[in-house]
């Protein structure tokens, strides 16, 4: 069995770049859930069943946008980019297609393992929007904000259900978020091919085609709306 928790598990990173053996003290509901979920799968090692664990970062690509279509949707209209914090810190993603790459080969070698999944070589975000605005031929700037400020107003906008965001999104987006992924290359054989500027590109290139179907609900989001305010007044 290949199980897909999540790297969220890890609340909070507990260090600069996280490993299999830092301690996983989840932060919010999902990750809890994942955590939860890990420990009934070493039960059923512990009696026999063969069972890898991955630990994917957040996956994206031509498809999967996700939160990314409140981005997106500011890049394809020339607005500009807020981040949670000035954005110079690094925040790891991975490929759709690296991380089915991964589960398949966990599925011959993995046994009985837990495995940090992410792409290679992290820019910044900073660095990784104004790569992505490039790529997308707008205007957009990219503009940091007061991360302290923003996660005190997102948390009680949360409390009622009036941001898109929840406290795993908001809690750990001016952190540093890179995995140690040198276990599953070395056990594995595995290697990403896909780097953030790469899959970004294809998740947004794929947001263009299909934004006529997305549009209504763009339109009728307004907890997106209100999260562009909050980034707006304290820019």
């Amino acid at each position: 069995i290949v199980h897909v928790s999540s790297s969220i598990v890890y609340g909070v990173p507990p260090s600069v770049c996280v490993t299999e053996q830092d301690v996983a003290i989840p932060i919010g509901d999902y990750g809890r859930s994942k955590l939860a979920a890990e420990k009934e799968c070493i039960k059923y090692m512990q009696k026999g069943l063969k069972i890898s664990i991955l630990r994917p970062r957040m996956i994206i690509g031509a498809g999967r946008v996700g939160l990314l279509t409140i981005l997106f949707d500011w890049i394809k209209h020339n607005k500009n980019v807020y981040t949670i914090g000035k954005g110079n810190n690094r925040f790891q993603m991975l490929g759709v297609h690296d991380f089915v790459d991964a589960c398949i080969k966990a599925v011959k070698k993995g046994d009985n393992q837990v495995f940090n999944i992410g792409a290679d070589n992290v820019p910044t975000v900073r660095e990784m929007l104004q790569t992505l605005v490039r790529h997308a031929g707008k205007k957009s700037k990219v503009i940091g904000t007061n991360a302290f400020l923003v996660r005190n107003i997102l948390r009680m906008l949360d409390w009622f259900k009036l941001t898109p965001l929840n406290i795993e999104h908001y809690m750990i987006a001016d952190h540093d978020y890179v995995l140690d992924t040198s276990k599953a290359k070395k056990t594995l054989g595995w290697k990403p091919k896909t780097t953030n500027q790469q899959m970004m590109q294809q998740a947004y290139d794929w947001y263009v085609a299909h934004e006529q179907e997305l549009r209504h609900d763009l339109k009728s989001d307004l907890p997106a709306q209100g999260l562009l305010k909050v980034l707006r007044a304290v820019s």
